[in-house]
């Protein structure tokens, strides 16, 4: 099995439940938190990551040495 098939698999929806515990006040039975987010091409100007930050045009070029151009499908 594939390392994003697992990944696919451990989350199957886009929040994590908020475990209930000990409450300083009542709010709401059920909280939820986003895993993660969707942000729009237009509004990145800078990925992070591990060997520094990269701009948005940099991503293709090491997509390009990474995979052979019949690997990258890239639309929407």
């Amino acid at each position: 099995m594939q390392m994003l098939e697992v990944a696919v698999q451990r989350f199957e929806r886009n929040e994590q439940r908020w475990e209930q515990g000990h409450f300083l006040c009542r709010v709401a039975r059920q909280v939820l938190n986003p895993a993660y987010d969707c942000i729009p091409p237009n509004l990145v100007d800078l990925y992070i990551t591990n060997m520094g930050g990269l701009q948005p045009s940099y991503i293709y070029r090491l997509l390009a040495e990474y995979y052979h151009r019949d690997d990258l499908i890239i639309s929407p």
